[in-house]
């Protein structure tokens, strides 16, 4: 298993992906010590970090905690499913976002094949599981990407 460390590049995007999500998204900004989004809020879309930092915390294990900064994606894995988020996002200096709602997210997902995969793959990477891109509220659109052999 790939080790992360504090400082994380795991869920870094693409120059394409991050095209994709500035044109589809709206910029934001942030104060340090903002919360994007806390463990079991309803999801709202993805956040990719323009310039700044964010720390994703996991509920009662801070060990856990990983920062993540410019061309990362986060939220990937509860935009797929339409669960909560797992992880609360706090960042930890002044940031811009790009924040692409959720619905907004996977219909471009469903356009660009090719970016859609990369997302799977970054989710994948945080996650380990494999998404399928369907809601349990409602479907909004159904990934189907043939695994590696």
């Amino acid at each position: 298993m790939k080790s992360v460390g504090f400082n994380c590049k795991t869920l870094l995007a693409s120059l394409d992906l991050q095209k994709t999500l500035i044109d589809s998204g709206r910029t934001e900004r942030f104060r340090c010590n903002s919360v994007l989004f806390s463990a079991g809020d309803e999801n709202t879309g993805v956040f990719l970090v323009g310039k700044g930092k964010v720390c994703m915390r996991v509920p009662e294990a801070p060990k856990m905690d990983r920062v993540f900064g410019a061309g990362s994606v986060l939220g990937l894995p509860s935009t797929f499913t339409g669960g909560p988020y797992s992880l609360t996002a706090v960042c930890v200096a002044d940031c811009k976002l790009v924040h692409a709602e959720r619905e907004k997210f996977l219909e471009l997902m469903s356009a660009r094949t090719d970016s859609c995969q990369e997302a799977i793959q970054l989710a994948r990477a945080r996650t380990g599981i494999h998404p399928i891109g369907v809601s349990k509220q409602r479907p909004l659109v159904r990934v189907l990407v043939p695994q590696p052999i």
